[in-house]
């Protein structure tokens, strides 16, 4: 058995399934329990005790919002959070929901990958995720390192080895370093170096 219940209400079953299917893929041990109107939530809210409950703005007859008010103030479920969800959220829709006491006002008409995090985190629910982290700022994973416990990350490309100093002969010589007070001359040997002018001259 499960050891946490989520109950959506919503009368579109794929959406359901899709919500039911992410917590199934994050790891999460859950039961979705799928209810198709507002009143018959309302008449299995007590019996079925679900930790979260994710209600849709749009239902027929009682919707989203009304139904929130009634679950918070007259079945007093004041811990359970709900969620509720619209097909197209806006600053108006969002103040509804708050005042009916919503937990979280997401989309319906997009992925359901928010939808899940937030059934998740309201459940107090932490699982893994098997998904590589992206590479930062255009940086290739393979020459990222660690960089202590906080999680960010260096870039760590590959030492560049030294390139040979060609001679006029076209044949790589080795590079030999230039001495101290010297600059190199158009051969590549030291040459000494002229006094220059002072500033301002």
């Amino acid at each position: 058995m499960a050891e946490t219940k989520v109950m959506v209400v919503h009368d579109d079953a794929a959406l359901v399934d899709q919500i039911s299917a992410g917590l199934t893929s994050a790891g999460a041990d859950v039961e979705v329990i799928g209810v198709l109107s507002a009143p018959r939530a309302l008449g299995m809210i007590d019996s079925q005790k679900p930790d979260v409950i994710v209600v849709d703005a749009e239902l027929m007859g009682m919707d989203g919002y009304a139904l929130t008010k009634q679950i918070k103030e007259d079945l007093g479920v004041t811990d359970t959070p709900v969620v509720i969800l619209s097909l197209q959220p806006n600053e108006a829709s969002a103040l509804r929901a708050r005042q009916a006491g919503a937990a979280a006002h997401l989309s319906s008409g997009g992925p359901v990958g928010p939808i899940v995090d937030k059934v998740l985190a309201l459940a107090g629910i932490s699982v893994g995720s098997a998904q590589p982290a992206p590479a930062e700022y255009g940086v290739p994973q393979a020459v990222r390192a660690s960089a202590g416990s906080g999680g960010a990350f260096v870039d760590a490309p590959a030492p560049a080895e030294p390139v040979p100093a060609l001679t006029g002969t076209g044949v790589p010589q080795p590079v030999v370093p230039d001495a101290p007070g010297s600059a190199p001359s158009a051969e590549g040997s030291a040459a000494p170096a002229q006094p220059t002018a002072p500033s301002g001259y």
